[in-house]
């Protein structure tokens, strides 16, 4: 029988949590988490939702989250922030250069 069709599952959302290095993913608590909603092919990830424990920054989780991203084969990871007159604004980031810079 010829196939007339090819079905394909794209993921287009996911969790990221981010652990401390001693602890076990899945077992311990985490210290951030936020919703992930991929966009043009997996290539772009946007971040929503996040929460960290004990309201510490995203930048302390900065560099694990990109290299989970690098892993995964996306590109840019794009997120909205808030001014302090509540303005939204979307940032979005090449997550290979952040990494080279890093390096």
């Amino acid at each position: 029988m010829e196939d007339k069709y090819v079905a394909v599952i794209e993921p287009v959302i996911g969790i990221i949590r981010v652990f401390k290095h001693d602890q076990v993913a899945m077992v311990d608590p985490y210290e951030f988490s936020a919703t992930v909603l991929y966009s043009e092919n997996g290539e772009v990830a946007e971040l929503a939702g996040a929460t960290s424990k004990g309201g510490i920054s995203f930048i302390h989780f900065r560099e694990a989250i990109f290299k989970e991203l690098y892993r995964l084969g996306v590109k840019h990871l794009k997120w909205n922030r808030r001014s302090k007159n509540r303005d939204k604004r979307y940032v979005m980031i090449d997550v290979l250069s952040y990494l080279e810079r890093r390096s």
